[in-house]
């Protein structure tokens, strides 16, 4: 199985238009306020987020991603305060997702039986997402 999900260097992307998050909990929100232009601008606002979680503490977020061409990407990034390394960056999340999603990557963790039976089980809900989650990786701004 294919582990890299980052592409060649100097290719060319469609850039990125946005970021906002659609949802947060009250205690984060004015952390997250975008929307955002780049992805190092929403990647510290990530982490300005999530330190000012308590120790301990999980705020479930929803996200909305879009490119200049309109495409759009939505999920949700759990922020969490003293993960080793500091919180998740959003940049990082959306590339795992779509990663996973199309097929490309799956966590350290997890056997190959897992990997598959997660990603089949979505499959059958949405049968287009793998090729739109390629497309995205292979065209689009991404962040670092």
């Amino acid at each position: 199985m294919k582990t890299s999900f980052l592409m060649a260097p100097g290719s060319r992307r469609i850039g990125l238009e946005r970021v906002v998050f659609t949802w947060a909990p009250l205690n984060v929100r004015a952390w997250l306020p975008g929307p955002f232009r780049g992805w190092a601008e929403a990647d510290g606002a990530v982490r300005a987020a999530a330190d000012a979680l308590e120790p301990g503490e999980v705020a479930k977020t929803y996200f909305e991603v879009m490119w200049q061409d309109r495409r759009c990407h939505r999920g949700r990034l759990d922020l969490v305060r003293d993960l080793p390394g500091g919180a998740t960056p959003l940049s990082f999340k959306v590339r795992f997702d779509l990663a996973f999603f199309a097929g490309r990557h799956r966590p350290a963790s997890w056997s190959d039986e897992q990997y598959w039976s997660v990603w089949l089980e979505h499959l059958t809900h949405m049968p287009t997402h793998p090729r739109a989650c390629a497309q995205l990786l292979d065209g689009y701004e991404l962040g670092l």
